[in-house]
C-alpha cells in the first residue's frame, strides 16, 4: 500500500497551476507456485479528484475524475 502526494505546481504553460493532491495505490501479490504469482492492483482507490486553475482558484479550466482503476493478473517466471 502506498500514498502519493504532489503539491501544487505550475506547468510553466501560462499561469496554469495544478492543485496539490493526494491518492492510495495497493499492490497484492500471492505466490501460487515457485513459477506462477497472482497479482491485484488498485489504483487511486479514494478517488481523488485534481484541480486545475488559471492564476487562483477562482478561474478553474479542468476537474479531472480518473476514478478507481483496478488489475489483477499472472505472473509467470522461467
Amino acid at each position: 500500500m502506498s500514498y502519493n502526494f504532489r503539491t501544487e505546481l505550475s506547468t510553466a504553460v501560462g499561469e496554469e497551476i495544478t492543485d496539490d493532491y493526494g491518492q492510495w495505490d495497493i499492490n497484492v501479490a500471492f505466490n501460487v507456485t515457485d513459477y506462477l504469482s497472482t497479482v491485484f492492483e488498485g489504483i487511486n482507490v479514494t478517488n481523488e479528484i485534481i484541480y486545475t486553475y488559471d492564476r487562483n482558484e477562482y478561474a478553474p479550466i479542468g476537474i479531472y475524475k480518473n476514478g478507481r482503476r483496478y488489475y489483477t493478473g499472472l505472473r509467470v517466471g522461467f
